[in-house]
């Protein structure tokens, strides 16, 4: 059984972060936003809110099997997924993943998969230029195309209708939609304009891509609830952490293979096709006018 004292209390700040991936400051922060609940059926406690959130963090952190919860904690398995399930409920998503105000100009979406044994979910992300999540839609088998998954989600149906005059940036496994700009893709034709707007796309991408290759460690999960439940809450400690200054370890960057899949078609609207040349012609002459000024 867990020690009484609390291990996760006691250890040195370097051991705290080694452990759970943020530093002590964070964890308190987070333990002072959220009303006391527990896991059990006595009353909760202070001491149980702590224990409950390190417990929900650390294997998050460490991808260590449910087996072990017991041991370092005092929680079975079920517990552990019932705790989950309550961070979600009790930290408030709405507050750390929010949709942006008009004055916000960037935005980046990002389709990625996480699977874990034999359960695999599609993850869609919206994602700002400072790596904060944004919008989050958790949903679908890992082995639905992307393009599927965002006609299935509520940036899809609802958000990108309240979008005026902003562009959200996709990857390239999505065709080209209204109000989603995504690379141009027949590769061997590009003009030198296309190559130039594909670059400068790319870049804004890699801050999507790195923070969901950041998100999740992969811990053995027991199904594809929880496993969202999951996602969700690595999704709001990753706002906390980047809104609190404490960031990543670039050793924790999960290494995943990305294939080079192209959807078919490639362009869905015809206008959101003239638009893309536009900006792209747009942003060729911006580049050019600032290069000669810097010559």
């Amino acid at each position: 059984m867990a020690e009484e004292s609390g291990w996760w209390e006691d250890c040195h700040p370097l051991e705290f972060r080694r452990q759970f991936r943020i530093n002590r400051s964070t964890f308190n922060l987070i333990c002072d936003k959220i009303p006391p609940y527990t896991v059990t059926k006595r009353k909760a406690t202070t001491k149980d809110l702590r224990r409950n959130v390190a417990a929900c963090i650390w294997r998050l952190a460490s991808g260590q099997p449910s087996s072990v919860m017991n041991e370092k904690f005092g929680l079975t398995r079920q517990q552990w997924h019932d705790s989950c399930r309550k961070f979600v409920k009790n930290i408030m998503m709405d507050k750390y993943v929010k949709w942006p105000d008009a004055v916000e100009m960037y935005r980046d979406i990002q389709l990625t998969k996480r699977g874990s044994g034999s359960y695999s979910t599609a993850l869609q992300a919206v994602v700002n230029h400072k790596g904060i999540f944004q919008d989050v839609f958790i949903g679908g088998p890992g082995s639905l195309p992307d393009y599927a998954v965002y006609q299935s989600s509520t940036l899809c149906k609802e958000k990108v209708e309240s979008l005026e005059g902003v562009w959200i940036v996709g990857n390239r496994k999505i065709p080209l939609v209204e109000k989603v700009l995504v690379p141009y893709t027949n590769y061997s034709n590009l003009t030198q304009t296309q190559r130039t707007f594909d670059t400068q796309l790319y870049e804004i991408e890699s801050v999507a891509r790195e923070v969901c290759l950041m998100l999740l460690n992969g811990a053995d999960l027991l199904n594809l609830e929880v496993m969202k439940n999951a996602v969700l809450v690595c999704c709001i400690l990753h706002n906390i952490c980047e809104t609190n200054d404490d960031w990543m370890d670039p050793e924790w960057r999960l290494n995943l293979e990305d294939n080079c899949y192209i959807p078919n078609p490639a362009v869905v609207s015809a206008s959101a096709s003239h638009k893309r040349d536009a900006i792209a012609e747009s942003l060729a002459q911006k580049l050019a006018v600032n290069l000669e000024f810097h010559m």
